[in-house]
């Protein structure tokens, strides 16, 4: 697949994320469950306001953006 064709594909892919991300915060209030197989399947929503795994929840948004940035300049290089 050509370069271009990989920046589309995670455009879209990003695009959708979001959507589908938006749908829920208007649809559904904090904690909402849905069954979807009864006794078996049910999304809940929670909100994770961390960053991967709830990571750094209770840090100001000051210290997450720097880690963040650390933790991407270590994965380019």
């Amino acid at each position: 697949m050509k370069r271009g064709n990989y920046i589309w594909v995670s455009l879209a892919v990003l695009l959708l994320d979001q959507l589908t991300k938006l749908a829920v915060v208007v649809r559904f209030s904090d904690d909402t469950a849905v069954s979807i197989i009864p006794g078996l399947f049910r999304l809940v929503r929670v909100e994770n306001r961390g960053i991967a795994f709830g990571l750094f929840s209770d840090s100001p948004s000051s210290i997450t953006s720097i880690i963040l940035v650390l933790i991407s300049v270590a994965a380019i290089g």
